[in-house]
């Protein structure tokens, strides 16, 4: 619909004080709030947790990433669970052996689904002693069988695992897994130019990587072709210290792995993982292959390290029996005709096996 607008009294306002006029380009497209994005960013929405689907063995609830957890203390004392965080019910991120146990015996309570940020948690439930309601927001802690069965940071180590459940950031951990996921949990970004620097700061940006050429100063992946795919990082994490020396140039891969409250997709991280194996920046040793891959398989790929595995190839070609490419690998071992792919493949290639992390999980 084209929409009319007479602009001529402004215009005048501005040819008298002598401003200039120049172009510019409405760029980006405007998303539209899904109801359900509203909602889960929200207390959450009622679930059963054997109705979830899994993406890399995280929930996922109509593409998005979410984590599970029961508002109801009624049985936990609601006067000690608003004060005691030992005394609350833990959140889940995966289907862990609690879980499953709980099925079992058919015991699954009402569990909401959610993508909020912020940490916080409402519960609700009624006291021992008089019977009266009560309810508040609480941190809650993640359940270390779900971090144990995904892996995460290292949990199946069960010493890493109290340690990483003591240190849990939801922003990062939703982050480490943005790349299975379509849609993104409101207030993680993937573009810092839409934070709130200085005004100049996307000039000041757009300056900096292109003094460096347009390369990683931390992978050194050289993105000319993907420009787009380059951030400029504050070192002290002061966005308004834009002194030369305390910028980087960093690929949105680096950049999350420095940040950790980022969002990455996962076809723009193959197509840095794929410039990495074409420029060479990719060698078979596990502490680059842990540097360099998907930070969405870290879990699998540290249990396939413990196994014994020998280091697999980043962003590998799949070829069909024809010679076609028709699917990149995130990781491959070529010599055993095994690849785990984010994304999975409908259609068989050649005589690879093709496998999801929550296979190997």
């Amino acid at each position: 619909m084209k929409l009319e607008a007479d602009f001529s009294a402004i215009w005048n306002i501005a040819n008298q004080i002598g401003a200039t006029r120049s172009n510019f380009l409405l760029d980006e497209q405007v998303q539209p709030i899904d109801p359900i994005d509203v909602r889960l960013s929200g207390e959450g929405i009622d679930v059963n947790p054997e109705d979830l689907q899994l993406r890399g063995g995280i929930f996922s609830f109509e593409g998005r990433q979410v984590v599970l957890y029961i508002p109801n203390h009624t049985n936990r004392d609601i006067d000690k669970a608003l004060i005691d965080k030992s005394v609350r019910k833990k959140f889940h991120i995966t289907f862990c052996s609690h879980l499953e146990k709980m099925k079992k015996n058919k015991q699954f309570e009402k569990y909401k689904a959610t993508n909020n940020l912020s940490g916080d948690f409402h519960i609700f439930g009624k006291c021992k002693t008089n019977r009266s309601s009560k309810e508040g927001d609480v941190n809650l802690d993640v359940c270390m069988y779900c971090l144990q069965k995904l892996n995460y940071q290292g949990s199946s180590d069960r010493s890493v695992c109290r340690i990483v459940r003591d240190s849990f950031d939801i922003p990062e951990f939703f982050s480490t897994y943005s790349s299975f996921f379509p849609y993104l949990p409101s207030g993680i970004g993937g573009d810092p130019n839409k934070a709130d620097y200085t005004s100049d700061w996307p000039t000041v940006s757009a300056n900096y990587r292109a003094s460096r050429n347009y390369t990683c100063e931390n992978c050194y992946v050289n993105l000319n072709s993907n420009k787009n795919l380059l951030h400029t990082h504050h070192i002290d994490t002061i966005s308004g210290n834009n002194r030369p020396e305390n910028l980087q140039a960093l690929c949105i891969d680096c950049h999350r792995k420095e940040h950790g409250h980022m969002y990455v997709r996962h076809s723009d991280m193959q197509i840095i993982s794929h410039l990495r194996r074409e420029q060479g920046l990719t060698e078979k040793q596990w502490h680059k292959v842990l540097l360099l891959a998907d930070s969405a398989l870290n879990g699998v790929l540290r249990k396939l390290q413990r196994k014994g595995y020998k280091p697999p190839e980043i962003g590998y070609p799949l070829v069909n029996d024809h010679g076609d490419i028709v699917a990149i690998a995130d990781v491959a071992w070529p010599e055993k005709k095994l690849a785990i792919t984010i994304e999975k493949s409908e259609q068989a290639i050649g005589s690879w096996k093709t496998v999801q992390a929550e296979d190997l999980l």
